[in-house]
């Protein structure tokens, strides 16, 4: 699910030039805890620009720290208009989502998406966690304006619209949605039954 953002900016590695020479003789201060650098990072991320936040998310998302990552994308919102880039929206509901927090996750994305209703990674991951929550109605809105912005998208995507419009009771869209999944998949069968399974129950 979890998607790094709209235009999320790439890291930058750090340069080796730029390390101090640990060869000398240590200090006497003991390395800090795991909290101690938890608390540290927090302190550090209050001065931080946006892009620096996105990446900071998007490492502890990488490494299933959801809870630091939303802090990151959080602190990230208020600093670029969603208008203009998404990525601190999208980072927050994939970073909530990957926690459980399904509702505060589907509130986030649907504010982003409003705002920004052209941004196919909030439409995508609003469609997710909409049928993670079973809101088939937001579900299928979402899974609609992803195909109207990009109707080349892959058939597993066609798939999982179909099946949002289907428990929508959208049936027409559902029906559609199946058969072009099986036609750009033809060989996958389990896209054709779903489709015949559809018709059936049309």
């Amino acid at each position: 699910f979890a998607d790094e953002g709209e235009n999320a900016p790439s890291e930058v590695p750090p340069n080796a030039n730029d390390a101090k020479d640990n060869t000398r003789a240590p200090t006497r201060d003991p390395p800090p805890s795991a909290p101690g650098l938890l608390n540290m990072e927090r302190r550090l991320a209050g001065t931080l620009g946006f892009a620096q936040l996105i990446n900071l998310g998007n490492r502890h998302f990488g490494s299933g720290a959801y809870n630091e990552a939303a802090a990151a994308y959080a602190q990230a919102m208020p600093l670029r208009d969603v208008r203009v880039d998404g990525a601190a929206y999208v980072g927050l509901g994939a970073a909530l989502h990957g926690s459980g927090k399904f509702e505060e996750a589907q509130v986030v994305l649907s504010a982003g998406a409003r705002l920004n209703p052209t941004a196919q990674s909030m439409l995508d991951n609003l469609a997710t966690v909409a049928t993670s929550r079973k809101d088939w109605k937001t579900a299928a809105r979402a899974w609609r304006n992803v195909l109207r912005l990009q109707p080349a998208v892959t058939a597993s995507s066609y798939r999982a619209a179909a099946q949002a419009f289907e428990s929508a009771r959208q049936r027409n869209s559902a029906l559609k949605a199946y058969a072009t999944a099986a036609r750009i998949e033809p060989w996958n069968w389990h896209g054709h039954y779903a489709h015949a399974h559809a018709l059936l129950h049309a």
